[in-house]
């Protein structure tokens, strides 16, 4: 409640935004979740940590943006919490993740969830968020990702955006472009962040990257182990851009094109680091790069 009377003194003008939203309550972001058209473009700030579990379900979480048309353009503020206890189960190839679909503009931040995400056999699957036009921001994931198709990645599917400061430590599932911080980096960057979790997948499987299509991939690391068939690499799988000041300490298996680094690259790796001891072969898998 908001008393705005001016018993005291001259009456004055106060404005209550409409489009912005702090809460730390379950049923409040339910209601948010169940009517997205009316939120799509608002600022929702966490004021604490939300487990949506009821009893012993997890909730049935919607994604939060569902299509370009339908997409999240405002911004997520976790401040520093953490919501939890959902599943997702994918019903279309536009995105499945905490939020699904990040339009340009949109932001999520400080955000950190823990939920069950499984894409099925569709694409652009993210613990964080399915796809990103937008930007992701001191965002994590701890929970399982999962899925059978293509961009599968521990924060983000598919990243036309900005990933950074960001990190995984679920377990990452996938079948073709796999990684543990982004499945495909197609024409966004993804800087100073990190998996520790466990990365398997088809081809094209890496610690932070599956496919890095233009890049760059800079200052990130993994250290969980990542496991395929063609082109596995311990920081990007198969790389057409820029990978710099970058590491992998990860074990590594595959059956083609594996390396401590890049599996297949066909681009610039510069300042960047794997335990050979771990890795007893090459920084490169194959390619020309």
């Amino acid at each position: 409640p908001l008393n705005v009377a001016a018993p005291f003194g001259t009456k004055g003008t106060v404005t209550i935004d409409p489009s912005t939203i702090n809460t730390d309550s379950a049923a409040c972001l339910e209601t948010i979740d169940g009517n997205q058209s009316s939120y799509l473009a608002d600022t929702i700030n966490l004021t604490g940590n939300i487990d949506l579990e009821s009893g012993s379900t997890p909730d049935n979480w919607t994604p939060l943006g569902t299509s370009s048309s339908s997409a999240f353009t405002g911004t997520f503020n976790g401040n520093g919490y953490v919501v939890s206890g959902y599943t997702i189960t994918a019903t279309n190839s536009n995105g499945t993740g905490f939020i699904g679909y990040l339009g340009s503009g949109g932001k999520v931040e400080n955000l950190g969830v823990a939920g069950t995400v499984n894409g099925g056999s569709y694409c652009s699957v993210g613990g964080v968020v399915g796809y990103n036009g937008g930007m992701v921001e001191n965002a994590y994931n701890t929970g399982s990702v999962s899925g059978s198709g293509f961009y599968v990645g521990g924060v983000v599917g598919v990243n036309d955006g900005t990933v950074e400061t960001s990190y995984n430590t679920g377990s990452v599932s996938g079948g073709i472009s796999v990684g543990g911080v982004v499945g495909v980096n197609s024409s966004g960057q993804v800087t100073t962040s990190y998996n520790t979790g466990k990365v398997s997948g088809n081809s094209n499987v890496g610690g932070v990257g599956g496919y890095n299509y233009k890049g760059p991939v800079e200052t990130s690391y993994n250290t969980g182990s990542v496991s395929g068939n063609g082109n596995v690499g311990g920081g990007v799988g198969e790389n057409y851009g820029p990978v710099e000041t970058s590491y992998n300490t990860g074990s590594l298996s595959g059956t083609s094109s594996v390396g401590g680094v890049v599996g297949f690259n066909n681009s610039t790796v510069t300042d960047t680091y794997y335990n050979s001891t771990i890795f007893q072969a090459s920084g490169i898998g194959s390619g020309s790069g």
